[in-house]
């Protein structure tokens, strides 16, 4: 079984596929606010996280490959950078506690967008439609369980079980560097 983790303050996404190619996506949505206390952010994430751990805890230990999307702080994204990566630390961790005998894969976002449309650079609507088309096993509607989606095609496919029976080569170079770690 594949995982992708798709982590977000307003909407983390997390996307299951079974050994027999089966998908399935939840996301858990939050909204915070300007105006949010350093309290209020705790417990947003607290939420977030126990309804991370709820979702790996149905799936059990077993036979279980988990990938999350690494960290997107860049300068152009103004604020919030700090509660970004508390997040992300937060459900790695908690990923960590549930990835069969491996560690969690991450793979970053022009990793995950060139898989998915061939363009490392491409934006989150343009991954959103092209799973949408080249995947009729996808069934959400969002950009983050769109992200969650190919995190856990990107793992299925490294794990000898891809369920695109043929992918372009330049969507296949997302996955050269995760091939060179150990």
């Amino acid at each position: 079984m594949w995982v992708g983790i798709d982590p977000s303050l307003t909407g983390t996404a997390i996307a299951i596929i079974d050994d027999a190619g089966t998908v399935t996506t939840r996301r858990c949505a939050t909204q915070g606010h300007k105006s949010d206390s350093a309290d209020d952010t705790r417990q947003r994430m607290n939420k977030i996280e126990r309804w991370l751990r709820d979702q790996l805890e149905a799936l059990g230990r077993i036979d279980l490959v988990v990938g999350i999307e690494g960290p997107s702080l860049s300068p152009r994204r103004m604020g919030l950078d700090h509660e970004r990566a508390g997040l992300w630390w937060r459900l790695f961790s908690r990923a960590c506690l549930y990835s069969a005998e491996q560690p969690v894969v991450v793979i970053t976002p022009k990793q995950r967008a060139k898989y998915a449309t061939g363009n490392g650079n491409a934006g989150k609507d343009a991954v959103l439609l092209d799973v949408s088309r080249r995947y009729p096993q996808f069934a959400g509607v969002t950009n983050d369980e769109a992200d969650a989606f190919v995190i856990a095609a990107m793992l299925a496919r490294l794990d000898g079980h891809p369920i695109e029976p043929n992918l372009p080569a330049p969507h296949l170079a997302a996955l050269d560097k995760l091939k060179e770690t150990p």
